[in-house]
This record gives C-alpha cells, sequence and structure tokens, in this order.
C-alpha cells in the first residue's frame, strides 16, 4: 500500500487519540492535521520513486525504543511525491490499526507545515 492509502482508508476521528500520543500540546492543532489529512486524500501522487516509507525501531539509545516513521522519505519531495511511495513495516513491528501508522505519517509529513506550500 502507499502512503496515501494509508490515508484514504483511515478514519481521521480515530486518528486523533495516536496524534496526541506526541502531546497534549497537538490538541489545539487537531483541525490543522485534519486539513493536511483531507489536502493528501484529495491530491493526486506523482508516480512511484524508487525511495520506500519505512516503519522501524527506534535506536537502541533511546529506553524504550518506539516505532517511528523513517522521516527521510517525508523531507525529500513535495507531498505528491511522497504520497505514492510503498509502505513497508519493519519485520517484528506491530502497529495497532491504519489509524496509528496514518498518524505517525501524518505526524512526519507536517513537522515543517500542515499544507504542502508550508512544508
Amino acid at each position: 500500500m502507499t502512503v496515501k492509502d494509508f490515508f484514504c482508508n483511515s478514519d481521521f476521528e480515530k486518528v486523533i487519540p495516536y496524534l496526541l500520543k506526541h502531546g497534549e500540546k497537538y490538541r489545539d492543532s487537531i483541525p490543522a492535521f485534519r486539513k493536511a489529512f483531507d489536502i493528501v486524500r484529495g491530491m493526486e501522487a506523482e508516480p512511484a520513486d524508487d525511495h520506500e516509507v519505512y516503519f522501524k525501531w527506534s535506536s537502541e539509545d533511546y529506553i524504550p525504543p518506539y516505532v517511528y516513521v523513517h522521516p527521510g522519505a517525508f523531507h525529500d519531495k513535495p507531498w505528491s511525491g511522497i504520497i505514492g511511495r510503498e509502505v513497508v513495516v519493519d519485520e517484528g513491528i506491530e502497529l495497532d490499526s491504519i489509524e496509528h501508522a496514518t498518524a505517525l505519517m501524518l505526524w512526519e509529513l507536517t513537522f515543517y507545515g500542515f499544507t504542502p506550500s508550508e512544508s
């Protein structure tokens, strides 16, 4: 599945609790996350490139290790070039739901801004 497939198959209301796991300070940003979520769902993806989006364990330096999205996959192209990438989940990683994965990708995608022009 591609990044966009995850967004199109997720319920935003179920994404919210996972976004808030990054911190309650993001509660005020829920409307902006919703806008970004809707933009991705309506956006046309560019043809896939040779990059994939990986869900990996954090390094062992972090205690406890946590699941994260490899950030390089989200900051080297405009959103339209990212959302067509295939998603790969490393062995041994179990995400709670498609919304869990979508929340992690949405958080990473919006790290620099909530719209493609801001990022």
